[in-house]
C-alpha cells in the first residue's frame, strides 16, 4: 500500500503527511487533494487513499486547519466523475 501511494501522490507528500509540523501536514494534505482531483475516476485508487489519510495521526489530526482536508480529499476520491 505504502507504494503504491507514493507512486499516486510521490514521495515528498507522503513525507509532508508524517510530518509533526502542522504546516508540513497541511502542505502535504493541499497537494494530495490537488493530485486527487486531477486524476480521473479510473485512476484514483480510494482504498489507497484512504488507508494513507487514515495513517497516524490521521482522521484523529487536531489541527483545524488539517483535518478538513483529509475530509475533503476522502469525499473528492469516490465521487469524482
Amino acid at each position: 500500500m505504502e507504494e503504491k501511494a507514493t507512486e499516486v501522490l510521490g514521495a515528498e507528500v507522503m513525507a509532508k503527511l508524517d510530518q509533526a509540523n502542522w504546516k508540513e501536514r497541511l502542505s502535504g494534505m493541499e497537494t494530495a487533494t490537488s493530485a486527487v482531483r486531477r486524476m480521473t475516476r479510473d485512476m484514483i485508487p480510494c482504498q489507497v487513499i484512504v488507508r494513507i489519510i487514515a495513517r497516524k495521526p490521521g482522521l484523529k489530526d487536531n489541527n483545524f486547519q488539517v483535518h478538513p482536508g483529509f475530509n475533503t480529499t476522502i469525499l473528492v476520491s469516490p465521487t469524482k466523475r
